[in-house]
């Protein structure tokens, strides 16, 4: 069964500064870090005047798995993420994004689309998490939800590290 979830992260960033971004692989692997561990690595970048594919591996080291994943999975987790996003279609940018772990077990897939009213950019990320694992399954769901809206919120901020640097 999936768990649904629906997270936003802002930036002062137009939509074309966010664009100029994402069109640039040390912003990704800048992104990673930001929320990541340094054993993350960008495995697959491709810009084109139409859209940007990227494929990248997070690792969560296991330092930070708690005891109830452990019992499926010893050692760090590696997460293989995938997403695809649109060329800016006036104020917004659109993408769909998936990830899993643990040999399929876990499964993440959805939406982003970031949106500029005012002096703000928003990027909100509509999906769902599904870990199909007898008894914790929800558990392991909700513990992946909980990292991607806390990590997009420091993956987002970036945005203004890279374009000042």
């Amino acid at each position: 069964m999936a768990t649904p979830f629906e997270f936003s992260a802002s930036t002062p960033a137009t939509i074309d500064e966010l664009w100029q971004c994402y069109q640039d692989a040390a912003f990704w692997e800048m992104r990673m870090s930001a929320a990541g561990s340094e054993n993350d690595k960008l495995t697959s970048f491709e810009a084109t005047d139409s859209g940007i594919e990227i494929e990248f591996q997070q690792v969560v080291d296991s330092t930070h798995i708690p005891s109830f994943v452990s019992k499926i999975h010893t050692g760090d987790l590696p997460i293989s993420r995938k997403a695809t996003y649109n060329a800016p279609e006036g104020e917004s940018i659109n993408a769909v994004s998936s990830g899993e772990a643990l040999g399929g077990i876990l499964r993440v897939s959805g939406t982003l689309v970031c949106t500029r009213e005012g002096n703000v950019t928003t990027e909100t990320v509509k999906g769902t998490a599904t870990a199909s694992v007898p008894l914790i399954g929800k558990k392991i769901e909700k513990l992946v939800i909980d990292f991607l809206s806390e990590a997009h919120q420091r993956e987002l901020d970036t945005v203004q590290d890279y374009l000042n640097s």
